[in-house]
């Protein structure tokens, strides 16, 4: 267990809204031995107030951000509050099915590999399974535009700790992962990022750190995306919001990193249980040849 081990795991919440998904994830905490739980709340705060005034068999540290800072402040404030050896990262709409288990396996695993920065679980999203794992590739098209494209190029290799859990290296790996705290001061989120923070949190080690990341399928986190639709359309896509913020956050990658686009490539998860559509199996399979510029020379175009 954490605490008898004299390791010491914090928990990193974000919050918007969709409260009673942020309940949901509390509870499934409240079944650890989980030190504390970080939550960074820009949003309402009193929605959640008969949350934050429960009591809780872990530590409970409330974030008050302001209203709509976005998701990347969320996730550095939460870096900077964090004085543990360990934090478990997890978005607001995810469970943890086996408690305690599922946590010290993670935490073995990436303590037990020293050049390891963070290790992370897979996805249950319904009756989808997903690794949400990929690597980085470089592509500069004919038209000269720089494009980093997230794919799964060759089946990856998979190494076992002593105690025979499995795991596998990828430079980019999900959410739902326990990190070292020293690795999120080498590198962590950076808060000008309003949406999409994901991706420049592994590019930034990506580039200037050595730390490597890995995914250990034997971790299975529940990701109950559908718990609020209406949050997801108006939020995260389909609103004219989440276009606007799209938008900067593009300009912002192309900015910092000199990437015009980042895209998906033919496979961008190592593991993934869904069929995509046969559009979007043909758009993958063309592995961003010659169509592939043509088709996103026209998407800059239009914009």
């Amino acid at each position: 267990m954490i605490k008898n081990d004299g390791i010491s795991v914090a928990a990193g919440i974000p919050v918007f809204q969709r409260s009673a998904a942020l309940e949901l994830c509390l509870h499934s905490l409240d079944q650890t031995q989980i030190d504390r739980v970080i939550i960074a709340d820009n949003g309402h705060l009193d929605e959640r107030m008969h949350l934050y005034d429960a009591e809780w068999s872990f530590d409970l540290t409330v974030l008050d951000l302001g209203y709509d800072v976005g998701i990347g402040r969320c996730r550095a404030a939460i870096a900077d509050e964090l004085r543990e050896e360990y934090l478990l990262v997890m978005d607001n709409d995810m469970t943890v099915p086996l408690g305690q288990q599922d946590i010290d396996r993670l935490v073995r695993v990436v303590a037990s590999q020293p050049e390891l920065g963070g290790v992370s679980g897979v996805l249950i999203e319904g009756n989808r399974l997903r690794s949400g794992c990929a690597n980085f590739h470089e592509r500069t098209l004919f038209t000269g535009s720089k494009v980093l494209v997230q794919d799964v190029k060759t089946p990856p290799q998979v190494a076992w700790t002593d105690d025979r859990v499995p795991f596998v290296k990828f430079d980019k790996i999900p959410q739902c992962a326990v990190l070292k705290r020293e690795c999120l001061l080498d590198y962590a989120w950076d808060p000008q990022f309003r949406v999409a923070e994901h991706a420049d949190f592994f590019l930034g080690h990506y580039h200037l750190t050595e730390w490597e990341f890995a995914v250990t399928p034997t971790v299975i986190f529940d990701h109950r995306k559908e718990i609020d639709p209406r949050y997801r359309h108006e939020i995260r896509s389909g609103s004219s919001r989440s276009a606007a913020l799209q938008r900067s956050v593009a300009e912002l990658y192309e900015q910092k990193w000199g990437y015009d686009a980042l895209v998906f490539g033919k496979t961008p998860h190592w593991i993934d249980s869904s069929r995509p559509s046969r559009t979007e199996a043909l758009y993958r399979s063309l592995q961003f040849g010659a169509v592939a510029d043509i088709m996103y020379m026209l998407r800059r175009a239009i914009k």
